[in-house]
């Protein structure tokens, strides 16, 4: 099976929202979208059940949701504190090299990085400084290009290929080294 690489265009719609819920009873659960735009969703606190085409994913602290552009979703947040930045962002999915190669949810191995990100956007978004759109863009597609790059190489074979690439550079990363040694 051959893999395809992707490209992506972040449209015009962009926002950036920082929610909190406290629920005592179940919150949710009705049905959501199509909406013309994706969702990527850092949760910082609390636990939520969505469900896609009759599957269900829990997200948890330290996750990140996606949710795709045009699609149905219910969310269900169950006698919880549920606490969560969100990106709602257009992109262009018009050819086979724009659909999103992302798992529905992601626990990233290092969730400070992605956190962070998301935080200045939410900030990006508040105090509007001269280029902050082009600044929250590019920290979407960095946060979209590292979810990508960590999902996929963690499944499959490249990521031998990463780990002897990295034991080489840092073992063999040495001014000293020619060939002739």
């Amino acid at each position: 099976m051959e893999k395809k690489d992707f490209d992506m265009q972040i449209g015009n719609f962009v926002r950036i929202v920082k929610s909190n819920y406290t629920t005592i009873q179940n919150f949710g659960g009705s049905l959501r979208g199509p909406n013309n735009h994706a969702h990527l969703d850092f949760v910082i606190q609390g636990r939520n059940i969505i469900t896609i085409d009759g599957k269900s994913y829990t997200a948890e602290e330290n996750t990140i949701i996606y949710i795709p552009k045009n699609t149905l979703y219910t969310s269900v947040c169950k006698n919880t504190m549920w606490e969560y930045y969100s990106f709602l962002f257009e992109y262009n999915d018009d050819d086979e090299f724009s659909k999103l190669p992302l798992p529905i949810i992601f626990k990233p191995k290092n969730p400070k990085h992605y956190l962070d990100l998301f935080k200045i956007n939410h900030k990006l978004s508040i105090v509007q400084p001269y280029g902050y759109k082009l600044k929250i863009k590019k920290n979407i597609f960095d946060v979209v290009d590292k979810m990508a790059d960590e999902y996929l190489i963690s499944n499959n074979d490249r990521y031998v290929i990463r780990k002897s690439s990295e034991y080489l550079e840092s073992n063999y990363n040495s001014p000293d080294l020619n060939l002739s040694t």
